[in-house]
């Protein structure tokens, strides 16, 4: 019995490898939180390499400077030299992502997103921005990572 759960143990953590992944911090004075740790499923290596025709999950784990209303997720790719927006099926943070709005200030949450890599997107290596939005606009953490799409 033991090794059966060994097994599929190592099953389950070889189709869903995660990885804390490093991240640099957008270039803004205006970020209204800050944004402590961020892991990609899956993600065996850094960048990450991503299927097309595939789901990949994020958790962001953040703490906002400020209470926050409403919350909004945004993903842009810079391809080419163009910043290509990713459009999010759910964009919404406080209702698809396992946020509960209001948020306080000074809390510390977890963001849960799953983003499509659709099989037209094209094959290739970029910086991928994601932000996190207020319902002002202003960022509440923005990120920057590297990515692989296979």
């Amino acid at each position: 019995m033991a090794k059966i759960v060994l097994f599929l143990c190592m099953l389950s953590f070889g189709f869903c490898a995660a990885k804390i992944v490093k991240f640099s911090v957008c270039e803004s004075e205006k970020l209204k939180g800050k944004l402590s740790e961020l892991e990609i499923i899956p993600c065996e290596a850094e960048p990450c390499g991503l299927k097309r025709g595939t789901d990949v999950s994020m958790k962001a784990h953040f703490t906002p400077y400020e209470d926050v209303k409403d919350a909004r997720s945004v993903v842009h790719a810079k391809i080419r030299g163009f910043m290509v927006p990713f459009p999010l099926p759910n964009p919404e943070a406080c209702h698809d992502s396992g946020l509960t709005c209001p948020l306080k200030a000074n809390g510390t949450y977890v963001l849960n997103a799953v983003l499509p890599v659709k099989p037209k997107y094209p094959k290739v290596a970029a910086p991928v921005t994601f932000e996190l939005k207020d319902s002002k606009g202003n960022d509440i953490f923005c990120f920057v990572i590297s990515i692989h799409i296979e």
